[in-house]
């Protein structure tokens, strides 16, 4: 009696923290995709930086990531060939990628790119132009 006892106790107790690490891991993974990637702090450091960001979220196929492979290459570490998502970040300036693992949505790699910015310089209108003996300036 005293064995099924000891038996029924630790039934129960692993019952009960396996029940609640089971039910905190579901927990996390009932979260929208979207809002795991905005509580990743590099995600929460650029957002902060650029306030004025479009942001966009689209699962990326291992097709499309092969694509753009010379791109992802650029990482620090090595990436797999897999099924990811893709999050975007795009600012006046600045564009940031962001490669998330889709199984486990943790951030793979984050990698930007600044846009050029250029200005055309102001013409400098300063030309003669000579029609039949008479002489015509532009300024």
């Amino acid at each position: 009696m005293k064995k099924l006892f000891i038996i029924l106790i630790c039934l129960l107790i692993f019952t009960l923290f396996g029940c609640t690490q089971v039910n905190d891991l579901l927990q996390e993974k009932s979260k929208i995709p979207e809002e795991i990637v905005f509580a990743t702090p590099e995600v929460q450091d650029f957002v902060l930086d650029h306030p004025d960001y479009s942001f966009s979220f689209i699962e990326y196929s291992k097709s499309d990531f092969l694509k753009e492979i010379k791109f992802w290459q650029q990482c620090p570490i090595y990436v797999k060939e897999d099924d990811f998502y893709l999050a975007t970040f795009d600012s006046n300036n600045l564009n940031f990628y962001f490669l998330f693992d889709k199984i486990n949505i943790e951030l793979i790699c984050g990698l930007f790119i600044e846009k050029e910015t250029f200005s055309v310089p102001e013409a400098n209108v300063s030309t003669v132009i000579s029609v039949e003996d008479e002489t015509i300036s532009l300024d």
